[in-house]
């Protein structure tokens, strides 16, 4: 008999007690801002704290093509 396994990377965001319940193998990314690079999938970064730096770097770029826009 053959076996079959579920496997996902990082960035398909599984909550935990799904991952646990059915066994899923997730296999971590890199996730690259600006000058850093984190493991994802709660190892160096959380998600929260994705989604904050994500809102950040967006702003920012915002802010940097209404800059340019001026010149």
């Amino acid at each position: 008999m053959s076996k079959v396994a579920i496997v996902t990377d990082s960035t398909a965001d599984i909550p935990k007690d799904l991952v646990e319940r059915y066994g899923i193998k997730v296999v971590p990314l890199y996730v690259n801002f600006e000058d850093r690079s984190y493991l994802d999938d709660r190892v160096d970064i959380t998600s929260k704290q994705f989604y904050e730096r994500l809102r950040s770097v967006k702003s920012n770029q915002q802010h940097l093509n209404q800059h340019h826009k001026t010149l």
